[in-house]
């Protein structure tokens, strides 16, 4: 009976378990190993509730999938679970196959720790990181959101080539102080108005 019920469980997402609460499962996401260029499947996760719930699902479940009556499929839903409460009452833990195996503290706190799937159910998968250049993909850029084309637009776009004419000004400005300093120099070593010519007074 207690695999029927683990079948509920893992069809479900969800199972009542007596007194001692309820038991989900929740998918934790692949992940991308990109170094080791791999994915890793998604991976199911049991956890438990001390909150009660509902076994009139399962219940209905265990009657149609054994053939018995709603009455003797409740009485085995209660036998298993009574069962489990008191080997935690007398032991501190009691393991329900395939599932997992719950707990109580000193304080009376009950745990449960799901069991790990074996990997071969699980395996990851090889992946390839693929470039596809002329393709747009939205990405993420400081706060803003933009696409691949749009950027790689921008970092191909030549700078624009700035104005040099101040750089001509400048040597211009340069050879026409040396042609004045120049022409200074030779015109203070001549006179600045015609010959010059001496005369001697008799």
């Amino acid at each position: 009976m207690q695999h029927l019920i683990a079948s509920y469980l893992i069809q479900n997402k969800a199972c009542p378990a007596g007194a001692l609460g309820t038991l989900y499962i929740n998918q934790a996401g692949a992940v991308a190993e990109f170094t080791q260029k791999t994915i890793t499947a998604p991976k199911p996760i049991i956890h438990f509730s001390t909150e009660q719930s509902d076994k009139m699902p399962v219940v209905n479940y265990l009657a149609s999938a054994v053939g018995i009556d709603h009455s003797e499929a409740a009485a085995a839903w209660d036998d298993f679970f009574n069962g489990l409460q008191q080997q935690l009452d007398h032991q501190d833990s009691a393991h329900w196959e395939g599932v997992g195996t719950f707990s109580k503290d000193v304080m009376g706190k009950i745990g449960f720790v799901p069991v790990e799937l074996p990997a071969a159910f699980l395996p990851s998968v090889t992946a390839e990181r693929v470039v596809h250049p002329q393709t747009a993909h939205t990405m993420l850029v400081g706060d803003k959101e933009t696409t691949s084309t749009v950027m790689t637009e921008y970092f191909s776009e030549e700078p624009a080539t700035r104005s040099r004419w101040w750089i001509w000004a400048i040597v211009i400005a340069a050879i026409a102080l040396i042609v004045i300093l120049v022409y200074s120099n030779n015109s203070s070593s001549s006179p600045r108005f015609g010959n010059a010519v001496s005369y001697k007074l008799a």
